[in-house]
């Protein structure tokens, strides 16, 4: 079997990444989590529980309420669970504060969220179905949510899945200057090597910037 996967070797599923921006800017324009209904909130929260974390969808479920721990920077969730890309337990991810960004602050949608579903959260369980009988959601209904909005915010599905968020998530980070011991941190990589393999890909589409970058001094 070895020797079958060597001359057959998994290849990463995406040459390039689309530009986190997109789903930025699309959920910065959904609003502030107070002036959002309860199904936007629980999937903008999703995406940017994501974008924050470069985590996989398969961490948002075992998120849970009695393991989180609100700080003078933001929040803290500690899984307790073994994940599938880490090697021990107590996993924590860090969520900084934005209060000058509500419309994109993870944080302020957190503490939202947890006071909408206080009155019908019999879970500690932290993301819950917008649907009675709002019980925990798994990775399938994640990411159909996922699909849905990636759609919706003009990302290609016939090319990306939800999992590509972490992907786009570490490739902005590292654009806006994060040193790659931060984002391998973050994300929970186990190497250097295992992120730039799988994960470590060019932006895809840059839309009209360059164009207009050459043409600036003739429009």
């Amino acid at each position: 079997m070895r020797g079958v996967r060597n001359q057959s070797p998994h290849a990463p599923k995406y040459s390039s990444i689309w530009d986190a921006d997109i789903l930025l800017s699309y959920l910065q324009n959904l609003g502030n989590p107070q002036d959002l209904d309860i199904k936007t909130l629980t999937v903008k929260l999703t995406a940017l529980l994501l974008l924050s974390t470069a985590h996989r969808v398969q961490t948002l479920p075992t998120l849970s309420i009695d393991n989180l721990l609100f700080t003078e920077e933001g929040a803290k969730f500690t899984v307790f669970e073994k994940l599938k890309h880490t090697k021990s337990k107590g996993t924590e991810l860090i969520l900084k504060s934005f209060p000058d960004s509500p419309a994109l602050c993870v944080v302020q949608h957190l503490l939202t969220y947890l006071k909408c579903t206080k009155p019908i959260r019999s879970s500690p369980r932290l993301l819950l179905s917008y649907q009675k009988p709002f019980h925990p959601v798994g990775t399938q209904t994640l990411g159909r949510w996922l699909r849905i909005l990636l759609h919706d915010a003009g990302i290609n599905l016939q090319v990306f899945g939800p999992h590509s968020i972490r992907a786009a998530s570490s490739a902005a980070a590292k654009r806006g200057g994060a040193q790659i011991d931060t984002i391998l941190k973050a994300g929970s990589w186990a190497s250097e090597s295992t992120y730039a393999k799988w994960y470590e890909k060019p932006i895809s589409n840059q839309g009209t910037a360059f164009q207009n970058a050459v043409m600036s001094n003739f429009i």
